[in-house]
């Protein structure tokens, strides 16, 4: 059994080259193809609906599944504080022998921007677009690093919104390199908190955005759908909520989107907050695994297309397995014999 800690899965994830993520990401969305096209009843075995288990200090998550090569459970808590997401990810063969346990924490976060990318990346977006992120978090460091690395000349304006200065200074190391790795790119830093014209400055960047990425718990919209104006093609990413009474968008912003995507229809029916305070039914969205590849191309230009995601654990068992094999060839971890 190999063992990954932070600071292992941290200088792994850091020194992945972009042909690796994107070959991650391809196993991804292999992965879900294939997932989505089963009947009903094996899907349901093979990735159950996830356990909540809620206290005081905060909400703790059991997710397993089970795919060809790797059966997994995660537990994660995401502590009422709003701090990361906090937890382990077991790996085990089909014969139920345990060959990995990652830290999950930065795993979680890397797979979860990394599926809220596909999208993104992988098909034609306007270039030199401008992006807006909501939120401060270990997710939205990595929707950044992910972004430039993969898909820099999508990238002309970065701008960070989020409750909270505290928060925003939390990413100043990685901005800062970031901002020296791609000087072409213009990073704004917006903190509610500090702006007495929060609501005109959000709404400008909020209208001249080409994509939102949400990656906040909220209970409530993040911004009103005035803001985006009429007409703008747009791809909206929410990732942040993920019980029934949370939402980071109204319901007329979600409505107006020409295509609605998911990870897991079922989980997104059940648990998104969004859909389910629009009365959206499963006829009305479509799974990325059922999107596939459409000859290596969705047709959504020119339309607005929002993606919602409550995360699986399917994405867990494809993401820790390809890190374990990486590991195992750099000899990061520690291995434990005869457990």
């Amino acid at each position: 059994m190999l063992v990954l800690r932070q600071p292992d899965i941290l200088e792994l994830l850091h020194s992945l080259s972009a042909p690796q993520v994107l070959h991650l990401q391809q196993s991804l969305l292999k992965t879900l193809t294939q997932h989505s096209a089963l009947p009903s009843e094996t899907r349901h075995a093979l990735q159950p609906a996830r356990s909540h288990l809620t206290s005081s200090a905060g909400t703790t998550l059991l997710m397993p599944a089970s795919t060809p090569t790797s059966t997994v459970v995660k537990t994660v808590t995401l502590p009422s504080s709003g701090g990361p997401a906090i937890g382990t990810l077991t790996i085990s063969s089909p014969l139920g022998i345990t060959i990995g346990l990652l830290n999950a924490e930065e795993v979680t976060a890397f797979r979860t921007a990394l599926v809220a990318l596909i999208l993104f990346i992988r098909h034609p977006w306007k270039a030199d677009g401008n992006v807006v992120i909501f939120g401060a978090g270990k997710i939205v460091e990595w929707h950044l690093r992910l972004l430039l690395l993969l898909a820099p000349e999508k990238v002309a304006s970065l701008a960070l919104i989020n409750r909270s200065l505290a928060g925003l200074e939390r990413l100043a190391e990685v901005i800062y390199t970031l901002r020296k790795q791609h000087p072409e790119v213009d990073f704004q830093l917006v903190a509610k908190d500090q702006e007495d014209e929060y609501d005109e400055i959000i709404e400008e960047a909020l209208a001249e955005s080409d994509a939102i990425f949400c990656c906040t718990p909220s209970t409530e919209p993040l911004f009103p759908h005035k803001y985006l104006g009429k007409g703008r093609p747009r791809y909206i990413s929410l990732i942040g909520s993920y019980k029934p009474h949370m939402q980071e968008i109204t319901k007329e912003t979600l409505l107006s989107a020409d295509r609605i995507c998911v990870d897991s229809r079922d989980a997104c029916l059940d648990e998104a907050g969004e859909l389910i305070m629009a009365g959206i039914k499963g006829d009305r969205i479509t799974e990325l695994g059922e999107i596939g590849e459409e000859n290596g191309c969705l047709s959504i230009e020119n339309k607005a297309v929002v993606f919602k995601c409550v995360g699986m654990g399917i994405m867990d068992a494809v993401v820790g397995r390809e890190l374990l094999n990486i590991a195992h060839l750099r000899g990061l971890g520690i291995e434990i014999s005869e457990f």
